[in-house]
């Protein structure tokens, strides 16, 4: 491996190479797919083209991370979007509180959602979703 490369399943995150402990395919309770790799966050809802997120930063302690969305994503192109994860009774429950913000800083910068009890709510005008590994 050459200086400055990263290994597959590790991110730059500040200085530190960090891995993404979500890694998988998912299916939240709204029938979507979520399909999250080292790079890439694709969410698929059936019948509609998939939108897909470029990881660029992750923060393990803080359980989220902050993504590019892509050019042809029907909702918000081009903009930047924060996903936050947890674990609530065991399961795995994600937030994507910021969609639209304008730069990466910006949405890193935002409030972190309320994460107490995911099933409730908690994520800004949205519901918490709950991802089960498939």
């Amino acid at each position: 491996m050459m200086a400055g490369e990263m290994m597959a399943g590790e991110m730059m995150a500040g200085e530190m190479m960090v891995d993404l402990p979500i890694i998988g395919e998912f299916m939240d309770d709204f029938m979507t797919s979520h399909v999250i790799t080292a790079d890439t966050w694709t969410q698929t809802y059936v019948g509609d083209d998939p939108s897909i997120f470029y990881i660029r930063s992750v923060n393990t302690d803080a359980q989220y991370l902050i993504a590019e969305n892509d050019e042809m994503n029907a909702f918000s192109p081009s903009l930047w979007s924060r996903m936050d994860w947890a674990y609530f009774n065991d399961e795995l429950w994600f937030c994507q509180g910021v969609f639209d913000a304008e730069s990466a800083e910006s949405a890193e910068d935002s409030v972190a959602p309320d994460s107490t009890n995911p099933a409730m709510g908690g994520c800004g005008m949205f519901s918490w979703s709950r991802l089960t590994l498939q």
